[in-house]
């Protein structure tokens, strides 16, 4: 089994969690043991979770798909966005706000009033969103803390009591989770990954970013073509 950040090794990975007798839960679920919470933070791409929520249905999974409210890469809000949510939640899993702290609030307080205000607000696009956040770029004080209006997926059920694995800045803290499930044997875990970080081609974390950057050039230079006619008289070649 090669490690990389393929979708082939992403199924490979989930795999191996049913094989070794896992199933995949939740946030507002009560499982029994032997579970792991799937997660998915959107802080570039909605589009590229779509392609990861149809492996995750392929194989029986459901995950939680955090989205960000104020992305500066992404519009949730956007026609093919919504289009891209809706098909995640018709595919059986959950989707949850990616709260992002230090852009809005400081105190507890505000932490509340504001993630009130956003998932209000994206009540009403998105009917199905849970009152589940996951923050960005997690602070201390937010670990192993219960708040009483939302589910936090930091709180000690989600992290603190069990092994948590995350592919946050494209690489693996502990080692690739296929080989910490060889190598440790805890009874829960949670899984966390950014769609932007993975592939249909193998090759690492970098790579695929790359990629994403070059489709992303694309796609704005065609909107644009779209959106303004005069673009399309003044310039003969597209970027």
């Amino acid at each position: 089994m090669k490690c990389d950040f393929s979708y082939r090794h992403y199924l490979e990975i989930l795999e191996k969690f049913k094989k070794k007798g896992y199933s995949f839960a939740l946030f507002d679920e009560n499982p029994k043991d032997k579970v792991v919470w799937l997660r998915h933070d959107l802080d570039h791409s909605i589009s590229k979770a779509v392609l990861m929520a149809d492996l995750e249905r392929s194989i029986g999974a459901k995950a939680t798909y955090c989205i960000r409210f104020a992305s500066p890469f992404d519009n949730m809000f956007s026609r093919d966005n919504r289009e891209a949510i809706d098909k995640i939640v018709n595919r059986g899993h959950d989707i949850a706000l990616h709260y992002e702290r230090e852009a809005w609030s400081d105190g507890y307080e505000k932490i509340d009033i504001e993630i009130e205000k956003q998932i209000t607000i994206l009540k009403q696009f998105f009917p199905s969103i849970k009152n589940i956040v996951s923050f960005h770029r997690p602070q201390e004080d937010v670990f192993n803390k219960r708040f009483d209006q939302f589910i936090n997926t930091y709180d000690k059920p989600f992290f603190g009591d069990i092994k948590y694995l995350s592919d946050s800045t494209g690489a693996w803290r502990s080692g690739c989770p296929c080989v910490n499930l060889d190598t440790e044997n805890k009874v829960n875990y949670q899984f966390l990954t950014h769609p932007v970080w993975w592939g249909r081609e193998e090759g690492d974390s970098c790579k695929h970013l790359h990629n994403f950057f070059r489709e992303k050039i694309k796609e704005w230079d065609q909107e644009y073509y779209d959106d303004n006619p005069f673009y399309t008289e003044r310039f003969n070649e597209k970027i």
